[in-house]
């Protein structure tokens, strides 16, 4: 009869932790949910537009090849036939071989696909 009636409490005591549990995930969903809602509305309230842009990977400005030399450099880079090397950190010379315009960005490989140098041709404004 002992074990009957622990076996019972058990049962019992497990569906109310199962329960208890299941309603903390409900009122949770229902906070996230109405947390939500609420970030939305205000955002449309906001009066704020979002605009995503699209960029054409192929050519970039000479400002974005003036960041691309000062930030990391897994390969060589070639502007106008001129190389920058991925180890050389004389910016000032690196810099004189920048014109103000619009750069095409063409990438090699070698057989194995893996990336071996980018190469920078200026075509105008």
């Amino acid at each position: 009869m002992k074990n009957a009636l622990k076996n019972f409490l058990e049962i019992v005591i497990g569906s109310i932790l199962i329960s208890l549990s299941l309603l903390y995930l409900l009122t949770q969903y229902k906070s996230l949910s109405s947390l939500t809602d609420l970030m939305k509305q205000k955002v449309i309230e906001d009066n704020r537009v979002f605009q995503q842009q699209t960029i054409n990977e192929s050519y970039i400005d000479d400002d974005e090849l003036y960041a691309t030399i000062m930030g990391y450099r897994e390969c060589p880079i070639i502007i106008d036939g001129n190389v920058v090397p991925v180890i050389g950190h004389d910016y000032k010379d690196y810099i004189t071989f920048i014109r103000k315009g619009c750069y095409e960005k063409k990438y090699h490989y070698d057989a194995d696909r893996k990336l071996i140098m980018v190469v920078y041709s200026h075509v105008g404004s």
